[in-house]
């Protein structure tokens, strides 16, 4: 064959493409006529030059189809038959050939028109198929809960939302499982399973049979994590806290929509949500305290959480959380006293005045005021267990002043004489001692494994703006003075000499 045609978008260029990387021509081995439209005419002007026609198969990715690639032969050379094409594809074991089209294609070639990426080959791809999706039907104005991979997290009780009996809380699709498939080559293919999202109702929330709408059956606000759903009852007070409710108990969780005034108490087993304003009262939860707007009082104000603490403001009060403390705006002259860290990242974020003591870190943006600047920080040691310490400590103190007061005793007598050592009330007396002294070496190995405890690894203070000259920094025992007012720091106890130590903010990673 003397002469071949090609069909392309650009005939000339895609021709001299073939001609030098298929047929291995040189340019003055060929000419090309045409090329106006989709086609050109390569007249190949190399007559002792032979090459048989080439024929194979591509197929995309997964096999899923079969592309033919047919170019007919240089002058004498031997051209493919339509049997050979045919008996080429069954030794490539493409199953579902169109032979029509291989026909049709196969007549095309032979008048000498080349055939590229041609489908004659079709499989049956696999149907994908849809993860599960839940929707949540409650939120607050505020603040959305995220979904991330069809987990929510609702420790955050930032995020409290209430809910009544009968309201339908989550509807959820379930996953629709894909259909397998067949690529051309005779493989099975398994599409990837569709995720499904468990969610378990526990108390106060239901589910209908198919799974799909879950919904309340009470009163209270809703709880939302590692899979599980429910629905906790809380005691409303409408409006404040005050000489109408008196002071409150209770087993569950406790939602006050006013302010808590002067002189009162709550008490919880679960939560406190505050959205009011509290004044010289008392909230104490063994779960989370969470103080909307916050917290302005003389000095009597006290919060005691068995949790985290979030507090919109704070002025003059004690803030005691076993977890952690989150101040939004501003907190002056307080005694926050934190067992894992302290959060004054958001909203102005500023800490000045009182007692701030924190086990493992602090995040403030300023750190101090112009006029209150002179209060102590401290890290590295859990609040509770010094507390726990001190009571331990003064429990020693007194068993050995009885203990002393034994030995006074005993003192006064002549315990050589087998009469005396041998008398009841002696021998009562010299067993209190023993006793005792079992108990103070107790009390000494109770001591021995609290101050091992209490010790953070590699506690971090970071002000992330401005802390103000005059503030004390302690970890452990440790403290240091900021002699000026410095930007952007981090503060760490320098292991190898023993104090306190400072570096900028955005050098902060060479501590770790």
């Amino acid at each position: 064959m003397d002469r071949i045609v090609v069909r392309a978008a650009k005939p000339q260029e895609h021709a001299k493409d073939i001609c030098n990387k298929v047929y291995n021509l040189r340019p003055n081995e060929y000419e090309i006529e045409g090329g106006s439209e989709d086609r050109a005419t390569v007249i190949f002007k190399c007559d002792d030059k032979v090459q048989d026609s080439k024929v194979f198969l591509t197929t995309d990715e997964g096999a899923f189809t079969g592309f033919l690639y047919m170019y007919p032969a240089v002058n004498e050379g031997k051209m493919h038959t339509l049997e050979e094409v045919m008996d080429y594809l069954k030794g490539e074991e493409v199953e579902n050939i169109d032979k029509e089209q291989i026909s049709s294609l196969f007549h095309k070639f032979a008048d000498g028109e080349v055939i590229e990426n041609e489908v004659i080959a079709e499989g049956v791809r696999p149907t994908m198929g849809k993860d599960a999706e839940i929707t949540l039907h409650f939120g607050t104005a505020d603040k959305k809960p995220k979904i991330k991979d069809g987990k929510v997290d609702f420790k955050n009780l930032d995020n409290i939302v209430m809910v009544e009996k009968g309201d339908i809380l989550i509807t959820k699709k379930p996953a629709i499982q894909g259909s397998r498939g067949r690529n051309i080559k005779g493989g099975e293919v398994t599409p990837t399973p569709a995720k499904d999202i468990v969610i378990l109702p526990g108390d106060g929330a239901t589910v209908n049979e198919a799974g799909t709408i879950f919904t309340a059956t009470t009163d209270g606000y809703v709880d939302f994590g590692n899979k599980r759903l429910g629905v906790y009852q809380v005691y409303m007070v409408k409006g404040n806290v005050d000489y109408s409710t008196g002071n409150i108990r209770f087993n569950g969780s406790v939602h006050v929509k006013g302010d808590v005034l002067s002189g009162f108490t709550i008490e919880a087993e679960k939560h406190i949500l505050v959205d009011g304003i509290c004044q010289d009262c008392e909230i104490i939860a063994k779960g989370n305290v969470i103080l909307r707007t916050g917290m302005k009082c003389s000095g009597s104000g006290l919060i005691r959480a068995g949790g985290s603490a979030i507090i919109g403001y704070a002025e003059k009060a004690k803030i005691y959380a076993k977890e952690s403390i989150e101040i939004r705006k501003y907190a002056f002259n307080c005694e926050l006293f934190a067992g894992v860290k302290i959060d004054a990242m958001n909203g102005d974020g500023i800490i000045a005045g009182g007692l701030i003591r924190a086990f493992q870190d602090i995040s403030v943006k300023q750190l101090g005021t112009n006029g209150n600047s002179k209060f102590n920080v401290i890290l590295g040691m859990k609040y509770y267990i010094e507390f726990e310490l001190e009571k331990l400590r003064r429990e020693k103190a007194r068993i050995q002043e009885t203990i002393d007061r034994v030995d006074t005793a005993l003192s006064r007598f002549n315990l050589t004489r087998p009469k005396i050592a041998n008398h009841p009330k002696i021998i009562k007396m010299q067993e209190v001692k023993s006793s005792l002294g079992d108990l103070i070496v107790e009390l000494d190995t109770r001591e021995a494994k609290l101050i091992k405890e209490n010790k953070a690894k590699n506690p971090r203070m970071k002000v992330k703006n401005k802390v103000f000259e005059g503030v004390t920094v302690m970890f452990y025992n440790v403290g240091a003075v900021v002699k000026e007012s410095m930007d952007n720091m981090v503060f760490y106890y320098d292991e190898k000499y023993g104090e306190v130590a400072w570096i900028s903010l955005k050098n902060a990673n060479a501590l770790d």
